[in-house]
């Protein structure tokens, strides 16, 4: 058992590390190093938080939701829904659409 969750917190970092880099480093490859460093910032604070929820409750966030997902999954869905907008939001307003 245990084994098996260190197996899965393993493959959960490197999905949240390979996610961080391409929040990351687009930023910096074309120039904009302002947003760069605004989603390193963001990267700290999402491992701030995931040690934190670790250390608190033995679960990442992502455990933390699925698990809410099992117990409301139509509640998950809008909360991940409505988060989902919000990104797509933000790349209209980049866009200047």
């Amino acid at each position: 058992m245990k084994s098996q969750l260190l197996k899965t917190i393993f493959d959960e970092s490197i999905v949240v590390f390979i996610m961080l880099l391409f929040l990351v480093v687009p930023w910096f490859v074309v120039g904009l190093n302002i947003w760069g460093w605004f989603f390193v910032c963001v990267s700290i604070l999402l491992g701030l938080f995931e040690f934190i929820s670790y250390k608190i409750t033995g679960k990442t966030l992502s455990q933390t939701f699925w698990d809410f997902m099992k117990q409301h999954p139509k509640t998950g869905i809008v909360v991940l829904s409505s988060v989902s907008i919000g990104w797509i939001i933000l790349m209209l307003h980049l866009l200047h659409l």
